[in-house]
């Protein structure tokens, strides 16, 4: 008779991944190097928040970016230094959260304790994870909160009790609050679930109970952006310079430093003619936003190419590397990632009920926001949290393939 696979062994094997994970990343970060990208902005404003002197940006009081990575940062800088290796190893915790939510997810999707291993080995081996745990940026955070939420709202459509309904919102709040499209990721995937799940849009008070709590999430944040600049902003003033960097001519869509002071200042300086006065930051931002909007008048073909352009960037080109060996072969990576996740919603929907529906609206979520973001700036680093969507719906899909090579070493060391 074949041997039956002892799933507790192989779990108990497999919490040795996260923690060789972990030691991993902290060895691959020195302790202390130069800050680059979007870091030098986010320690600044973690050190003015660990001060006690708020998010305060060069003097000016900060709400072009969302505050929760601002937020753990400074818890970070308050109690382990300055380490970079340290606020990395934070950051690789957050990936080992990513992971086992996503074995637990896939696990309740598709009814199967396999999915949920290849879940978490997918998650835990994926390498764009692996490099952005090494920056002091939104990604990792951005990830958990994905992850979490995600797997509140499957806990949430199996049964939308007040407490489940309440923990909910409040999660997809402090997604919201680490990006701004955290909005779009929970609002697609909601919308998703209350249309693919039979049933589900009639539970009005667990649904109201939800958007109150999302409320309650994002009110405070909201009101001292009222105190502080006289205007409605909930989460960030940033949508019209990533609008606005995503439509530029000159650059295609993309981000290049040697041009873009020239870009923005050019806004910027008619905006200030405009007023007679320096634009406060989110007159700023309208003002790019106002740009960007025109550029897609002036020539909207030219643009609607930038943004396809964009979404084959975003999705079909996660790691940077200048070697074309490589790159070409983490595209049929990608391919077989994005083949699995179609497979693994089919799969979803021949198992049935409530798993089928939310396995649907997950794959209409990415797709949605991946169209979503393609009109802003982006590059393939914005995509990877939505990957793990891709890789949860992965896991189901291969299932299929697992079973077929489990039979095989089974039978090779079986006995009759």
């Amino acid at each position: 008779m074949m041997a039956r696979p002892n799933l507790r062994w192989t779990w108990l094997l497999l919490l040795l991944l996260p923690v060789v994970r972990t030691l991993a990343l902290m060895l691959a970060v020195p302790a202390h190097r130069p800050l680059g990208g979007d870091e030098p902005i986010f320690d600044a404003l973690a050190r003015s928040l660990a001060s006690g002197q708020g998010l305060v940006y060069h003097g000016r009081p900060w709400v072009a970016r969302a505050p929760g990575w601002v937020f753990v940062l400074a818890a970070i800088r308050m109690t382990l230094g300055d380490s970079v290796r340290a606020a990395a190893g934070v950051q690789g915790l957050f990936d080992c959260g990513s992971m086992f939510l996503a074995a637990w997810t896939a696990a309740t999707i598709f009814g199967s304790q396999r999915a949920g291993i290849l879940a978490f080995v997918l998650v835990g081996l994926w390498p764009p994870y692996l490099r952005e745990a090494r920056f002091l940026q939104t990604e990792p955070l951005f990830t958990l909160c994905v992850a979490a939420t995600t797997a509140m709202l499957v806990a949430w459509c199996a049964r939308p009790s007040v407490i489940r309904s309440i923990a909910l919102g409040l999660v997809a709040g402090g997604l919201s609050l680490v990006r701004p499209n955290g909005l779009a990721v929970f609002g697609a995937l909601l919308a998703g679930a209350l249309v693919t799940i039979h049933g589900l849009a009639r539970r009005g008070v667990a649904l109201a109970l939800v958007l109150l709590a999302l409320g309650a999430a994002l009110t405070p944040w909201a009101v001292r952006n009222w105190r502080e600049f006289h205007r409605f902003v909930l989460v960030s003033s940033g949508t019209g310079e990533l609008f606005y960097m995503g439509t530029t001519p000159e650059t295609d869509g993309r981000w290049d430093h040697r041009q873009w002071a020239v870009l923005q200042g050019g806004v910027l300086a008619r905006e200030r003619a405009r007023l007679g006065r320096n634009p406060d930051p989110i007159e700023a931002d309208h003002a790019l936003l106002l740009a960007g909007i025109e550029n897609w008048r002036r020539d909207p073909w030219r643009e609607a190419r930038i943004a396809v352009k964009r979404v084959a960037r975003l999705v079909m080109v996660p790691l940077s590397t200048s070697q074309p060996a490589l790159r070409f072969g983490f595209l049929i990576v990608i391919l077989i990632v994005h083949g699995l996740a179609i497979y693994g919603t089919l799969h979803g929907l021949r198992i049935g009920g409530w798993t089928g529906g939310i396995a649907l609206a997950i794959l209409a979520c990415v797709v949605l926001n991946a169209a979503a973001l393609s009109v802003f700036y982006t590059n393939s680093r914005y995509f990877e949290p939505l990957r793990w969507l891709e890789l949860i719906l992965g896991s189901g899909g291969a299932l299929p393939f697992a079973s077929v090579v489990s039979r095989r070493f089974g039978a090779a060391g079986s006995s009759t």
